[in-house]
């Protein structure tokens, strides 16, 4: 694969494991090589470092600004800012999805 599908595939781990818990600490590989060593070595979800549903927050001193390790970005990131950096798609999405459920016969709230 090519280092775009890698980050997707990283990316939509990163939706999932935002779905269960609040808060997650990743480590997100500087180059273009260090994803594509990401796919063939290890499994993508392994970006995810800590999630807040684990308890004891090991990297407390990492945040939303990110530090680099030398080899990756350590960065936290939130729910309510995951949400905030896609608005603009889900808002895009609003009015497709009402069309398909018009023409299904299902009631959306709102």
């Amino acid at each position: 694969g090519d280092v775009a599908t890698v980050m997707v595939k990283a990316a939509e781990q990163v939706r999932i494991a935002l779905s269960n818990t609040k808060e997650v600490v990743l480590a997100l590989p500087l180059t273009g090589e260090g994803w594509l060593q990401l796919d063939k070595e290890r499994d993508v979800d392994d970006i995810i470092v800590w999630r807040a549903s684990d308890g004891a927050d090991y990297y407390n001193s990492i945040n939303e600004a990110g530090t680099s390790d030398g080899s990756n970005v350590m960065i936290r990131l939130t729910r309510k800012a995951m949400e905030a950096m896609c608005f603009d798609e889900f808002q895009a999405l609003l009015r497709p999805v009402r069309e398909v459920a018009i023409l299904a016969g299902a009631l959306l709230p709102g």
